[in-house]
């Protein structure tokens, strides 16, 4: 049986009422075995279709929503099937997934955004132990604009990635340039129920605060505010909120056949929402430059939000330094910069609390520190440039070595661009070549090594 819950709240901040009083809230709360796709319809738009299912490509399946019982909440719940193949996106676009729910223009007013309006939506969800994220995207949760130039991308994104380790994204777009605004490691919200609450004032000075918390130790997993952002989008109708999964299947290997949990969805519009941005900024050193490091590397420095006042004198590095003018940005929250070695050893890079800040005025936490080797050929003890020859370079063709020794067993390793071995071998003779027509053009490093000597030194394939 299709039913419906509309609720009546007050809306309270200590004693006092704002105007405007009475604001509706709408609940979705699977209800039994069967009629899913008409229940879901009949709370979002009850003269519409806001169900974006693969049914399309996948009709031996059946409906792609269904609805179980669940022994940890005890009740009803939704669930969403997307398989690897043959589902796609609503057999329109072929090189991505769909199946999710959302309001849209034919839904009531009371769940459309639209600016100088506060609105709360609040859900619970559940993915599964073993959940496989794409590496471009896997979206949860997107707050959308319809109408207006930059509504093609969306304004808030809740998304998985794949990486090492597979995270949790919160994406965000002012108009049409996205960027993340904060991300965690995903392992922690695998196979657990969490319940969402996001607060949000549509408007140019707007804010916005979403929290993520574990259902059975009140843990909170994700937490961010800001109470000045833009919340709105060019001569935009209205902002509507999106739950399900929508991924790329850029690189199906990946993926896997996925089951996604929802329940308890809340959309109520109340009065002005008050943020309080009191979350200090992560911030995150990585490079991708292969080890060991034989010159100057690039690093990436990621804030979890833009800051202000971050600059090349805030990055401290033990044995290197940064390339003067290199700190370079183009959002605030994710810096590049350019290291150089001193000598050969570790080359240690941090930053520490308090040297950049948020719009809200909150100082950034410190970084773990970025710990590099590098191995600088000319300060090798022993096993000189003297010692050794590598010619051609660049290399066209064939790459050969020559080396003094005569005697000793030389141990040649190749390594790419990122660090991975493309070759290794051992070699009894002193002069030996290696044919590189195989091997993709670029920059690569040799490293030869008689007994305990090593050398490092970097070749051009053309």
């Amino acid at each position: 049986m299709v039913k419906v819950n509309l609720v009546l709240v007050l809306t309270v901040l200590g004693a006092v009422i704002y105007s405007g009083g009475l604001h509706s809230q709408v609940i979705l709360d699977a209800d039994g075995e069967g009629e899913t796709y008409e229940l879901i319809n009949s709370v979002l738009a009850p003269n519409g279709d806001v169900v974006e299912v693969p049914d399309c490509a996948h009709p031996d399946f059946g409906r792609h929503i269904d609805e179980v019982y669940d022994s940890i909440l005890e009740a009803f719940v939704f669930r969403l099937h997307m398989h690897v193949t043959p589902d796609n996106d609503r057999c329109i676009n072929f090189d991505r997934q769909r199946n999710e729910i959302k309001t849209y223009d034919q839904s009531p007013d009371s769940l459309l955004g639209v600016i100088g309006e506060a609105f709360e939506y609040k859900w619970k969800f559940k993915i599964d132990s073993n959940f496989q994220s794409s590496s471009s995207f896997t979206h949860l949760h997107q707050l959308k604009a319809v109408g207006g130039p930059e509504d093609g991308m969306p304004l808030i994104t809740l998304t998985t990635r794949k990486g090492s380790p597979d995270n949790l994204e919160l994406r965000y777009a002012a108009a049409t340039s996205q960027s993340t605004i904060k991300k965690v490691g995903l392992y922690p919200f695998k196979g657990t129920w969490l319940e969402a609450t996001e607060l949000v004032n549509y408007g140019e000075q707007g804010t916005y605060s979403i929290k993520i918390v574990k259902i059975d130790t009140e843990e909170v997993l994700f937490d961010y505010s800001n109470s000045s952002i833009r919340m709105w989008k060019t001569d935009t109708r209205f902002i509507r909120p999106k739950w399900g999964i929508y991924r790329s299947l850029n690189n199906t290997g990946s993926l896997r056949d996925e089951m996604l949990y929802f329940a308890n969805f809340g959309i109520k519009e109340t009065a002005a929402v008050i943020v309080e941005d009191t979350i200090s900024p992560t911030v995150a050193l990585s490079t991708l430059a292969p080890e060991p490091i034989i010159d100057s590397f690039d690093i990436t420095i990621a804030f979890s939000e833009p800051v202000n006042g971050f600059g090349e004198n805030d990055l401290t590095v033990t044995n290197g330094a940064v390339v003067l003018g290199s700190l370079t940005t183009s959002d605030g929250s994710i810096f590049m910069a350019t290291i150089v070695p001193a000598a050969t050893g570790n080359v240690i890079l941090s930053v520490n609390e308090g040297v950049a800040v948020d719009e809200a005025g909150n100082n950034n936490e410190a970084a773990d520190e970025l710990i590099v080797a590098a191995v600088l050929a000319s300060n090798i003890d022993g096993f000189s440039f003297d010692d050794y020859k590598i010619y051609p370079n660049p290399v066209v063709g064939i790459l050969n070595v020559v080396t003094h020794d005569t005697i000793q067993t030389t141990k040649m390793t190749l390594f790419d661009q990122v660090g991975r071995t493309v070759f290794y071998n051992t070699f009894t003779t002193n002069e030996f070549s290696l044919a590189m027509n195989d091997y993709k053009k670029g920059i690569y490093i040799v490293r030869l090594q008689l007994l305990q000597k090593l050398s490092y030194s970097k070749i051009v394939i053309e």
